[in-house]
């Protein structure tokens, strides 16, 4: 669980002049925070990381490559298992980064993150990954990596 989670958990039973109340929590507006609130709250986090992970696996399928394409092609660290191609193996790992072991976690999310990180950009520019954009500002910076690091990194931290 989050601690963003384990703040919503903690308020769980309170109600409009409790002191932990905060009527943001209240999602369905009953007048009490309660595990309906916290699983609509936990839900809605959920559907926006999966978005993510959804968007960073059309990354590597735009972006597949093979022992044989010429290196100005090749994206090294979209190939996510070092097979030497970025191919539907490596989507397969983007689409299930979620419950992976974490031997094949750690250096596929780091590859990965790595990629983002040298994406810092704006639209103009051609390492401009639209994907990467994740609040669509037309830059891609830390907002963004830190965004689409926490949604592949979910259940892990």
């Amino acid at each position: 669980m989050t601690k963003f989670m384990n703040e919503v958990w903690a308020r769980v039973g309170t109600k409009p002049g409790d002191a932990l109340y905060i009527p943001e929590f209240d999602v369905n507006k009953d007048g009490i925070i309660d595990a309906t609130d916290y699983k609509m709250i936990r839900n809605a986090i959920s559907q926006g990381d999966a978005l993510i992970v959804d968007d960073m696996e059309k990354v590597i399928r735009d972006h597949q490559s093979s022992k044989l394409s010429p290196p100005e092609k090749k994206i090294p660290n979209f190939d996510l298992n070092n097979d030497g191609a970025v191919n539907s193996t490596d989507q397969l790992i983007m689409r299930n980064i979620w419950i992976i072991s974490l031997d094949s976690y750690t250096p596929a999310m780091t590859k990965f993150m790595s990629e983002v990180s040298t994406r810092y950009s704006g639209i103009s520019d051609p390492r401009y990954i639209p994907e990467f954009d994740v609040n669509k500002d037309g830059l891609i910076n830390d907002v963004d990596y830190l965004k689409i690091q926490k949604a592949l990194s979910r259940g892990r931290t």
